[in-house]
């Protein structure tokens, strides 16, 4: 089989790097009927997928959560995301740990 190169092959995110050298392999593997071979393609392809939207999501919600203004004295410490929604984990004044729906500002504690 020719020398098949990825445009994920040179990207700078090492988890796509890998998905290209894992099909390049299977590819590559003479032991592999053309149905195992389409199969392990397709699978590795919906891993890229679902990793790339795994990326896009938690990049909107760290935007989301960096836009959010915090009421004084809060910190920030961690984000999370529930049914859609993004929430922000902070300490208040009085250390005790609150969530803050990053939409509404409303405070949920723990």
């Amino acid at each position: 089989m020719s020398e098949i190169t990825f445009a994920e092959s040179q990207s700078a995110d090492p988890v796509e790097r890998s998905i290209a050298r894992r099909v390049t392999r299977i590819l590559q593997d003479k032991r592999l009927g053309k149905e195992e071979r389409t199969s392990l393609v397709r699978q590795a392809q919906q891993d890229l997928l679902q990793y790339r939207r795994h990326q896009e999501e938690s990049a909107r919600a760290q935007a989301i959560a960096k836009s959010t203004a915090l009421p004084q004295g809060y910190e920030a410490r961690s984000i999370t995301t529930d049914n859609g929604r993004v929430m922000v984990g902070a300490l208040s004044p009085g250390q005790r740990f609150v969530w803050l729906d990053a939409d509404t500002d409303s405070q949920q504690e723990l």
